[in-house]
């Protein structure tokens, strides 16, 4: 119980620090498959209280250890959504058609993938013809089995959950679903409903071990079946979806920015989509110096400096009042020093150039010092 009891407490804590709604939805998945085994499986109610105690003293462990985050989260609680979950369900093709992501993908599959809504990372619930016959097979043949019928129906409302708002195929609006129902409550509107494929894959697994661990049909049955639903669903590995390289500039690897940055510095990065990559950067510089701005959702907090132009800037627009708008985010922000990808940020380059605060190119970046001290930097 206690090795329960802290490999649930890792996992929460775990959960909160990747993202606040992978914690909900689980807590959501982990809640609905208690109930409904605790239900319809006697013979489970008492191995379910046994877990109970140490699973809510796990989550409340964990809420201290992450205190920090929560209480931050609570006090700058937002209601509105990061993205839409109208905008993101599962195509009701996306389960059986392979996208552009598996081995199986071609300009058939490519061009069903387009039509579906959302974008190529949100339409993961494809399970495949092979898994779904076995997930049909295992219901009907063990249907006189109470963990069976729990296991079908679990499968069924998660399928409903990744539905999302309304019933899609091939990217045409056929019904209003269920979760419209839900769609618009606090939680429940960050939350993307193709993204319970994760769930529904899950419970199919189970499914699938469990038939190939059954005793009929035969093994070799069993065995090939198996094999047949983890080949439709590998993964297209040469594809660039699965690999890429970040963006090291020269100037970091270098160590040039060590006669160019001050320790603990603030930096501003230009472009925006540039920041992700400056956070890794920061990292291999030992963090000698410091972010003004991090990689932001859609959704730029209430009380951030110069709000509005922090929505242009994280928009690629250019803002109203052009170049001095943008040493005035730097300046309310903190920033020292307003670093500008030369590859990537010609747009915000030109501005800078119109400001009286002088611009040095330096191994691939463009340096805007607010204070104007750039000559030591070579």
């Amino acid at each position: 119980m206690v090795a329960a009891s802290c490999s649930a407490q890792s996992s929460s804590r775990r959960q909160l620090l990747f993202s606040t709604e992978l914690l909900f939805t689980l807590t959501l998945a982990l809640a609905a498959s208690l109930a409904c085994f605790y239900t319809v499986v006697p013979d489970l109610r008492q191995r379910i209280h046994a877990i109970l105690r140490p699973a809510v003293a796990a989550y409340l462990v964990a809420g201290v250890l992450t205190s920090p985050y929560l209480l931050y989260a609570l006090l700058r609680f937002d209601n509105r959504s990061v993205n839409k979950p109208a905008l993101y369900p599962a195509d009701l093709t996306s389960f059986f058609i392979p996208t552009g992501l598996t081995a199986l993908s071609n300009a058939w599959t490519r061009h069903n993938g387009y039509l579906m809504l959302g974008n190529a990372s949100e339409t993961g619930a494809y399970l495949g013809l092979p898994l779904i016959t076995i997930v049909a097979w295992f219901a009907w043949s063990h249907r006189a089995s109470p963990k069976a019928r729990v296991l079908a129906a679990l499968i069924a409302l998660g399928v409903v959950c990744d539905l999302g708002t309304a019933l899609y195929v091939r990217g045409s609006h056929v019904v209003v679903a269920p979760w419209r129902v839900v769609s618009g409550l606090p939680l429940f509107n960050n939350v993307l409903p193709v993204r319970f494929s994760l769930y529904v894959a899950l419970a199919s697994a189970v499914v699938a071990a469990s038939w190939g661990a059954s005793k009929t049909p035969s093994k070799w049955v069993r065995a090939g079946a198996l094999a047949l639903a983890i080949g439709v669903i590998a993964p297209h590995l040469w594809s660039t979806a699965w690999h890429s390289h970040p963006h090291r500039m020269h100037f970091f690897v270098a160590e040039i920015d060590d006669h160019c940055l001050r320790p603990d510095e603030t930096v501003l990065v230009l472009p925006f989509s540039a920041v992700s990559q400056a956070m890794l950067w920061q990292a291999e510089d030992a963090y000698r110096f410091r972010l003004a701005e991090a990689s932001l959702s859609p959704l730029v907090p209430k009380d951030v400096p110069e709000r509005r132009l922090v929505q242009y800037i994280t928009s690629n627009d250019v803002p109203p009042g052009r170049g001095e708008a943008i040493l005035r985010l730097a300046r309310a922000a903190g920033a020292n020093v307003i670093l500008v990808d030369r590859h990537r940020g010609d747009r915000w380059r030109h501005l800078l150039d119109e400001t009286t605060v002088q611009g040095k190119r330096v191994d691939g970046v463009v340096l805007y010092r607010l204070d104007a001290t750039l000559d030591a930097c070579a």
